[in-house]
């Protein structure tokens, strides 16, 4: 008898060795029922089945031998299903694997012991079970970790959401004190700089999060002054910074349509950037050039350390720190390193483009180049409810 035809007739017992094997990989496999268990069991073997039936050229035996066959990834077949299950019921990566090796073995199990005797003429019939096999398990595997990561990043935003309430009302009795007195304006200043060094953390990892479950930043356009803007997040941050020096510098025409509360988040991430890792004594200068008819410029310089150099093609990647050689561990490490990411991707959703450039001669500049007119995105043009990236508390 043929391998397939043997599978075939024997999908029941092959799926009564499955169930048992899952029951036993512990507390999680217990806790299923028996159809929760079997789930995709019968519809995993007919596939293998339909797999090792279907006709293949000596070429194409030997390119998938190789691993450089045709196959896709199956986001919709039964091994992505199952993985995407036992995600639910709490299985971890290492028990889906197992499952997938004993399914392999009890196959060879009970095919030994019927009355076929396996020898050398089976040979391609293993190989091509064994080579469906593996194609399965790749699909359930490359579905399981997917759905892992979806999973956490939207937990993250949910967490990142939930907390906005509390943290606005710590910055609101923070900004109430700041008018009681010089003793409470400087504890206050102290909450106030922390409050808002949290909510920059919680707006990119709502940003970061909804990127990463496959929403892009929507851009809103609306009539706004670059220079307003620029300056309302300056003054804010003066208040946060007092003895820092930071300053405006603008040329020409500064009004076009963009998203304001986006580009405000551009500013405050950079002009961040230039506070924690520029010299102190040192004034941050931000610039801002209308001369051009169709497109601005925004800049921030500040002096100091610079990026290490073999850091510059990365700086704008997630979960990247732009720290310096002479920087402690402790302050490069203590965000997430998303601020310059979402800069970069709030810049790319309006058109634009951003540049770095840093050495100790010169300091570090990053130069963003918008279009003076910003294209509302598809997304921000829909009538969908924002759910993946909750609005701003």
């Amino acid at each position: 008898m043929k391998l397939a035809d043997f599978i075939e007739a024997n999908i029941g017992p092959l799926c009564d060795d499955w169930i048992a094997f899952a029951r036993s990989r512990g507390a999680e496999g217990e806790a299923m029922s028996t159809f929760q268990l079997r789930d995709h069991a019968a519809q995993l073997l007919a596939e293998i089945v339909a797999d090792m039936r279907a006709p293949m050229s000596a070429t194409e035996l030997r390119l998938r031998s190789l691993d450089a066959g045709s196959e896709q990834f199956e986001t919709d077949g039964a091994a992505s299903l199952h993985a995407r299950q036992r995600v639910k019921h709490g299985f971890g990566m290492m028990q889906l694997v197992s499952e997938f090796r004993a399914l392999r073995a009890s196959v060879m199990r009970l095919w030994s012991r019927s009355e076929h005797t396996p020898g050398v003429q089976d040979v391609p019939d293993m190989s091509r079970f064994n080579e469906a096999l593996d194609q399965i398990l790749a699909d359930s595997v490359r579905a399981f970790m997917e759905s892992v990561e979806q999973t956490q990043h939207l937990f993250m935003g949910i967490l990142g959401h939930d907390l906005r309430g509390p943290l606005s009302a710590v910055m609101s009795c923070a900004e109430l004190m700041l008018g009681q007195g010089e003793q409470q304006a400087q504890q206050a200043r102290v909450l106030l700089r922390s409050a808002m060094q949290m909510k920059a953390i919680l707006d990119d990892l709502m940003d970061f999060t909804g990127d990463n479950l496959g929403v892009s930043i929507p851009v809103r356009p609306e009539a706004a002054s670059l220079e307003a803007l620029a300056q309302d997040v300056v003054d804010e941050m003066a208040t946060i910074y007092p003895k820092r020096a930071m300053q405006v510098i603008t040329v020409g025409d500064l009004h076009g349509s963009w998203d304001a509360m986006r580009l405000r988040r551009v500013i405050a991430n950079l002009l961040s950037n230039a506070l924690k890792y520029g010299s102190r004594d040192q004034q941050i200068t931000i610039a801002l050039n209308g001369l051009a008819a169709d497109e601005v410029g925004l800049s921030v310089h500040n002096l100091g350390p610079p990026i290490p150099e073999t850091m510059l093609a990365s700086v704008f990647e997630p979960l990247t720190t732009t720290a310096h050689a002479d920087v402690t561990p402790q302050i490069a490490g203590a965000n997430l390193g998303l601020g310059l990411y979402i800069v970069d991707r709030i810049v790319g959703a309006h058109g634009g483009r951003i540049e770095v450039s840093s050495s100790q001669q010169e300091g570090t500049r990053f130069l963003a180049t918008l279009p003076r007119h910003a294209p509302a995105s598809d997304w921000a043009r829909s009538d969908r409810p924002a759910a993946a990236l909750p609005p701003q508390s």
